[in-house]
């Protein structure tokens, strides 16, 4: 199975989830923080698309899904997070992307491939980038 959770600000990451479900036949199925965590096994994939706010922390839906994932104390997926944020806020840019990379990996998960940190919003080049990204993770989940 494949799930994908984001959180969103102004819309972006909206579109980049919205990007990355049509890339995959069946969709993936979103999570949202309303709703209990599924169990998922090492050959799941779990794709994060967290949104960054204030200091570059997760939102209040990221830090509430990340809670809820870590309460699980089963998590063994593999996982992927991608983001988009404003390289204007520096170190600070799509910081979110960084906590999940570090925080599922420390949950047990299996991190499928590096996290991507897209600059502000899905460019054409953003999406091309995005979509390559994906060939090569979808080629590693079917030789796995």
């Amino acid at each position: 199975m494949i799930y994908l959770f984001y959180a969103t600000i102004a819309g972006h990451n909206y579109e980049l989830a919205q990007l990355i479900s049509d890339q995959f036949t069946p969709a993936p199925t979103r999570l949202s923080v309303d709703q209990p965590i599924p169990a998922m096994t090492s050959t799941d994939l779990l794709i994060v698309t967290p949104a960054t706010t204030g200091a570059g922390e997760p939102t209040a839906d990221g830090r509430a899904f990340y809670q809820s994932l870590a309460a699980t104390k089963a998590f063994r997926a593999n996982y992927w997070v991608a983001g988009i944020g404003d390289a204007g806020f520096g170190t600070d840019f799509a910081r979110a992307v960084s906590f999940f990379d570090a925080a599922l990996s420390t949950l047990g998960g299996h991190r499928i491939h590096a996290p991507l940190r897209l600059d502000y919003e899905l460019t054409p080049e953003n999406s091309k980038l995005t979509q390559a990204t994906l060939a090569k993770i979808k080629r590693r989940l079917s030789h796995a």
